[in-house]
């Protein structure tokens, strides 16, 4: 296949695998319940996903270099078609966690192989605009799959679910079959020059960036866990449509970013996605009825899904195409570590006001705008990557 039918199947793919995950979001929190779990167990087994991930992440980007971007996608998909099955029998709490854990080793699976593929089909000229689809694919699968999932759970009921969604990550391995590699040359003139390969700690580019995703994220992983709780406590009848209004803004967001950093420079669509993050923030954080939760949830999901989506592209403009899958899991697992802080440092904050973590939120979403934009100055971000 030529570039442009691999990029098509490759979102295609993607779609597929977004919907099958998001479809978990809301289920395995009921499917705990279900089985006689508490919210301590809820934590422990949807947290232990993340935090195993952080580890697979960095196997898997290894294992690109080695193997190629396909081979480590279809390993990922040949787990996300199987795990489902595997929440099926009722062994205990402990079995599920185990489930988990290889659950979690397929998704860095794909994400580590779709995203270092993608890059291996980017230009300069144009991988905003590919990221950007890849972010929006992703905000897709975010809107749908949560809404399929909690519908086909009361149709099906929760077996019959599981064998459905092991049936999507089929379709998507089915579909991987096809995809093919780039044959040009691994060593690459990037936006920073001809590189061959870098530690990951040492690229100070690379650092910054993942450092500002990391301030970033803690928003995605605060919102997942207090914002229900926020809104019914201020008399909010319906929290869900946070969530759908966000998950609508991530997508258009992303679509729009990444075509418009190609052209206008990645600062210059970054530094106005903080402005209105930091703006929903602070409408959370004076959340009082139905208005004010649709225009943080407008202005945060639309402010996540730029700064997200020129953040990743901008670790492809860092990185040579070789040493990029390992740039990817540094800046990846940068993203699930401020995930896991939102969700679960903040917890304390919480604990004594609601408000004040989204004014803590805001207040860290300022210093990476302060860190961005000073890197974003700086004249020669070259020297940062060893060649």
């Amino acid at each position: 296949m030529n570039r442009t039918m691999n990029v098509i199947l490759l979102f295609l793919v993607t779609a597929l695998y977004f919907t099958s995950y998001y479809i978990f979001a809301p289920i395995l929190p009921l499917y705990i319940d279900f089985l006689g779990g508490d919210e301590r167990v809820v934590g422990l087994l949807v947290g232990l996903l993340s935090a195993a991930a952080v580890i697979f992440k960095v196997v898997c980007g290894r294992l690109v270099r080695r193997k190629g971007s396909p081979f480590v996608l279809r390993l990922g998909l040949v787990i996300i078609a199987v795990v489902p099955a595997l929440y099926i029998p009722k062994f205990g709490f402990p079995f599920l966690g185990v489930v988990r854990i290889i659950n979690a080793l397929g998704m860095a699976g794909f994400i580590m192989g779709s995203q270092s593929l993608l890059a291996s089909f980017a230009q300069p000229h144009n991988r905003g605009l590919l990221f950007g689809i890849y972010s929006a694919v992703t905000g897709l699968g975010m809107m749908a799959g949560p809404a399929l999932g909690l519908y086909l759970v009361d149709v099906v009921g929760f077996t019959n679910l599981f064998w459905i969604t092991s049936g999507i990550g089929f379709m998507a391995l089915v579909g991987s079959i096809f995809l093919e590699s780039p044959t040009q040359s691994q060593t690459v003139e990037t936006l920073e020059g001809t590189v061959e390969s870098y530690s990951s700690w040492a690229n100070r580019s690379l650092v910054t960036i993942s450092g500002v995703m990391l301030s970033v994220s803690m928003v995605l992983g605060a919102t997942s866990s207090f914002l229900t709780l926020h809104a019914i406590q201020v008399g909010i009848s319906n929290p869900a449509a946070f969530f759908v209004i966000f998950a609508g803004m991530f997508t258009v967001g992303g679509s729009l970013s990444g075509y418009g950093s190609d052209r206008l420079g990645r600062g210059a669509v970054v530094i106005p996605g903080f402005f209105v993050l930091i703006f929903g923030l602070f409408t959370l954080s004076g959340m009082s009825g139905q208005l004010s939760l649709i225009v943080s949830a407008a202005s945060s999901g639309l402010g996540f899904g730029v700064i997200n989506t020129v953040l990743m592209a901008m670790v492809s403009d860092v990185s040579s195409k070789d040493e990029f899958p390992q740039a990817m899991a540094f800046f990846s697992n940068a993203f699930d570590v401020g995930f896991v802080i939102g969700s679960m440092g903040l917890g304390i904050v919480a604990a004594y006001s609601y408000s004040a973590v989204w004014l803590t939120l805001a207040g860290t979403s300022i210093i990476g705008l302060i860190v961005f934009y000073m890197f974003s100055k700086r004249k020669q971000p070259s020297a940062d990557v060893q060649s």
